[in-house]
């Protein structure tokens, strides 16, 4: 008798756990990707006339990238919220499980002493109408990975969170003025990146991991022109007007970007700007014929970010 059609797929895409340091994040969990080992190879010249030979040198991990939901019960908030807040850097190890389509598992991964080297929040668009994802990028220092033994893989322990939506926010900034932010339509991804330096040593095949600097990301966002001019006016004074200082003092400012439930009601997550200024004003091409909105988009450098719940 032929197998049936569940039975004889061998793995599917969306059946796949994800637990790290105990924690059974399946349920938060998009999707996840990278943590095998990568050798480079390199070539080595043995005589003017003869091919060159082939040898294996670096060996690495592939970073893993994880894409997690944004809400309140999901613990990666809270090692997150560490590293930026406190710079209190933690190493996880975890496991990847990749199943067929009846939950059971083909392929095990396990990482061990990974440090997060890059943290992306999501684009806010007033026009959008997807869920709002973190996303996560890790390098480990050690890992393993084996044939699946077809043992049911964890699912997911936790009850379906609501997810936040990224149609739904608010964008505050206190500058010099009364800056006024209420029409923002767009606010474009922040990607916080952590410096992680490989020390190779002796007698072993993979490096080291150090965290390092943390790098802070750009704040761009867009804004239709004929409510611009309160912005416009403080990059006036910035760019065109000002002489700058060293310390900022007399054009930097602060703000505050925050997430909203769905009904614009209730504060979600905020996420607060420390030492900002613009240094960047485009207005979007203008084309003939176009009945699109005149918007124009700012760029502000951030000297610092807080992390918020």
């Amino acid at each position: 008798m032929p197998a049936s059609p569940v039975s004889s797929k061998s793995y599917a895409v969306s059946r796949f756990g994800v637990v790290i340091d105990g924690m059974d994040l399946t349920s938060y969990v998009k999707n996840v990707e990278g943590g095998l080992h990568k050798v480079e190879s390199t070539k080595e010249q043995t005589g003017s006339y003869n091919h060159p030979t082939n040898h294996l040198a670096t060996r690495t991990i592939e970073p893993i990238t994880l894409e997690i939901g944004l809400c309140k019960a999901n613990p990666i908030l809270d090692i997150v919220e560490k590293i930026v807040n406190q710079r209190q850097h933690k190493r996880l190890s975890g496991h990847i499980f990749h199943a067929d389509a009846n939950s059971k598992s083909r392929f095990e991964q396990e990482f061990m002493r990974a440090l997060v080297t890059e943290i992306s929040l999501p684009a806010l668009d007033a026009a959008g109408k997807e869920l709002a994802m973190l996303k996560l990028k890790m390098q480990p220092e050690e890992a393993t990975f084996k044939a699946g033994d077809k043992t049911s893989i964890p699912m997911g322990s936790e009850k379906p969170q609501k997810t936040w939506q990224n149609n739904s926010f608010r964008l505050d900034l206190d500058g010099p003025g009364n800056i006024n932010t209420d029409h923002v339509t767009k606010v474009e991804g922040l990607t916080i990146g952590v410096t992680a330096k490989p020390i190779q040593r002796g007698g072993f095949l993979l490096p080291e991991y150090m965290p390092g600097q943390i790098k802070m990301p750009k704040l761009s966002f867009h804004v239709p022109l004929h409510h611009a001019a309160s912005l416009i006016g403080w990059f006036e004074k910035v760019a065109a007007k000002q002489v700058a200082s060293a310390d900022g003092s007399g054009y930097e400012g602060s703000g505050a970007l925050t997430y909203l439930d769905t009904t614009t009601s209730k504060d979600l997550y905020s996420i607060t700007f420390e030492g900002l200024a613009p240094e960047q004003m485009t207005i979007l091409k203008s084309e003939g014929g176009s009945a699109t909105l005149k918007t124009c988009k700012f760029d502000f450098y951030v000297t610092n970010i807080k992390l918020n719940t």
